[in-house]
């Protein structure tokens, strides 16, 4: 087999690249070769990551990861948004006396929203503050051999984006539990 590495021109996709290469081997093809032997196209960090065909994310055991990862932040995003939810609920009576001394709604609604995200933004950099040292933690665990025949573009450390998605996220969360509830108390009648 030959091995041929080369880098795709800005947003051009994996297919032409395909048939090109289909097309250079029915071409080339030589007398006699096993006609199964067709060109493939695959990312670069799929071929150095020994043991996965289609790349880590095609492999059942990061499929099965993802999935355990996803139930696990959601059973934990769930119990935090109930908490948060039935503490502004409990508040209702408060809510209630505000609005009859004379604050607005605006008022009340911005002043829970506000309450919520801080709680929120909090709570992300906690927990970005706790998988920053758990990466450096399983970085420093794990073998050396293994550790030195990972790709070089791999990045342990947590990026921008991940922080944008933690702030957004906070927000969505903010206004589910804090926004909705006070707007649904805030909407009926002082009596």
């Amino acid at each position: 087999s030959v091995v041929i590495f080369g880098r795709l021109a800005q947003g051009v996709d994996a297919a032409p690249a395909l048939a090109e290469f289909a097309s250079v081997a029915a071409h080339s093809a030589l007398p006699g070769s096993d006609p199964r032997m067709q060109p493939q196209v695959v990312g670069f960090a799929y071929t150095q990551v020994p043991g996965l065909s289609g790349g880590p994310k095609g492999s059942p055991e990061w499929v099965a990861f993802e999935i355990l990862a996803l139930v696990i932040l959601l059973v934990a995003c769930a119990n935090v948004g109930m908490l948060v939810f039935a503490r502004t609920v409990n508040r209702s009576g408060e809510l209630s006396v505000r609005t009859a001394l004379g604050a607005s709604r605006a008022r009340i609604v911005s002043q829970v929203f506000v309450e919520c995200l801080v709680l929120a933004v909090v709570a992300s950099g906690a927990g970005l503050a706790l998988l920053a040292a758990v990466l450096r933690l399983l970085w420093r665990v794990l073998p050396a051999a293994l550790t030195s025949a990972a790709p070089w573009w791999i990045d342990w450390s947590i990026g921008p984006g991940t922080v944008v998605h933690a702030l957004v996220l906070a927000g969505v969360s903010a206004v589910a539990a804090g926004v909705v509830p006070a707007l649904r108390f805030t909407g009926r009648s002082v009596q």
